[in-house]
């Protein structure tokens, strides 16, 4: 959300804000707004945050739109570690990104093409799958894809823990998958033998978004200007009207980003 979302110690649901020319607070200290991503580490989504425990970091965006801006930090930092960190992604991948038609999902799949690797991308409803008219494929994921295609190395997982097995069970020998999302709203393993239900030779990691830094987003924002990519913005609100933005993220109506500006 860009500008002051409320004063200190008023409840904003979120995770991150950007500020074009307010303040944001940390402590007791003011920061001036000069261009500024903010993350809410340890909010979700339907908590209420404090703009005075904000952490702000620089970034790289520069005077733009501040609508696009907001749909930028926390989904393509997580995207970002996601690929780079977690599956240490190269040109010569092929990825699957399990879950792509969500915001994560959308960036990652940019991220991805951006850096020259074929991607392949599922979504668990038909009438879904022209919106990943950005991978080179597109899966219509009826919760087996195991033997459905050849030459994965890496995967990202964003449907989470329900998928997992068959998701392990897609990559090759020294492929990676990374489990990043829970889009299924299943959120542990029950009774996961890892010796037997991890392919011997595939490995298996996650990533946590809650502890960016400065290098990486400003990394991030010059990646996404040298290519000219844009955010997905799935809707925009204003902040009168954030009831129903939540209500519309709790009822799935929106694909991509939803930001609110005040």
């Amino acid at each position: 959300m860009p500008g002051g979302a409320g004063r200190p110690g008023s409840s904003v649901p979120g995770y991150s804000c950007q500020n074009s020319g307010a303040t944001l607070f940390h402590g007791r200290r003011p920061y001036a707004g000069d261009g500024k991503s903010a993350f809410l580490p340890g909010s979700s989504l339907g908590r209420g945050v404090l703009p005075a425990v904000l952490r702000a970091l620089h970034d790289a965006a520069g005077p733009d739109v501040w609508k696009q801006a907001g749909g930028l930090p926390e989904t393509y930092f997580t995207a970002w570690g996601s690929l780079l960190e977690g599956l240490k992604l190269c040109e010569e991948d092929t990825l699957l990104v399990r879950g792509g038609t969500c915001s994560l999902g959308y960036a990652a799949i940019r991220l991805a093409k951006a850096m020259g690797c074929r991607v392949i991308a599922t979504t668990h409803k038909e009438s879904k799958l022209p919106l990943l008219k950005e991978a080179d494929r597109a899966v219509l994921d009826t919760g087996r894809l195991a033997g459905s295609f050849s030459g994965v190395t890496k995967a990202l997982e964003l449907v989470g823990p329900g998928t997992l097995r068959d998701t392990l069970r897609c990559v090759k020998k020294n492929g990676i998958v990374c489990c990043t999302g829970i889009l299924g709203g299943v959120y542990t393993l029950n009774d996961f033998d890892p010796i037997k239900e991890i392919p011997g030779g595939v490995y298996l990691t996650g990533f946590f978004s809650n502890y960016p830094d400065q290098r990486t987003m400003k990394d991030i924002f010059s990646f996404i200007g040298s290519h000219q990519m844009q955010p997905d913005i799935g809707a925009l609100y204003r902040f009168d009207n954030i009831s129903e933005a939540l209500s519309d993220m709790d009822h799935h109506k929106v694909d991509g980003k939803i930001v609110v500006t005040v």
